[in-house]
């Protein structure tokens, strides 16, 4: 049965493609899915480093501090793409704040 009607037809040709494990480097399983977890990490430190932002915004540090550690997260799970390694550092990341 086909579900979506003909003029719908590009999702099903637009399906994620996973990426080559160590195809770029020996080191990192997925490199491009690491590389682009640093503009989270950027993002969050050039933030963090104005100093308007902590006069009365005391929730954007919280969020910045979050993309960072998001970005840290998301990047050790591509490098190493163990089964649970995205679990262990949510976990490790949500916790941290207590």
């Amino acid at each position: 049965i086909d579900l979506l009607p003909s003029k719908y037809i590009f999702i099903k040709q637009c399906s994620r493609k996973h990426e080559p494990h160590y195809n770029v480097s020996k080191y990192i399983c997925e490199c491009w899915n690491t590389i682009s977890n640093l503009i989270f990490i950027v993002i969050g430190l050039l933030r963090l480093m104005d100093e308007n932002l902590y006069v009365g915004y005391e929730e954007l540090v919280v969020l910045y501090t979050l993309f960072v550690v998001a970005g840290f997260c998301s990047g050790i799970h591509h490098m190493l793409n163990y089964k649970y390694t995205i679990f262990l550092l949510v976990l490790y990341s949500n916790y941290s704040w207590l």
